[in-house]
């Protein structure tokens, strides 16, 4: 996971058996234990993205008379037909 970003650096503390857990898995993908721990931070991130996103649309959905998007409906398809309908 090779990013032209600045990169920053941390100490992680472990216990023992779970450092030797992650570098077993490392290991096995043959990746490094900081490759596999920038890609499950990655994971988490997204995961607390899309979490966000679906709390959000179930606001939505829970107040429909207040929270109505039909209006934008002809708006959208044209955007996503690629020109009007």
């Amino acid at each position: 996971m090779v990013s032209s970003h600045a990169v920053k650096s941390f100490t992680v503390r472990l216990p023992a058996d779970r450092y030797e857990a992650v570098r077993a898995v490392a290991r096995a993908r043959r990746k490094s234990v900081n490759a596999i721990v920038a890609e499950s931070l990655a994971n988490l991130i997204r995961d607390e993205e899309q979490r966000k996103l679906a709390m959000w649309f179930d606001e939505l959905g829970a107040c429909q008379d207040e929270c109505d998007v039909e209006f934008a409906f002809a708006g959208q398809s044209e955007v996503v037909l690629d020109g009007p309908r």
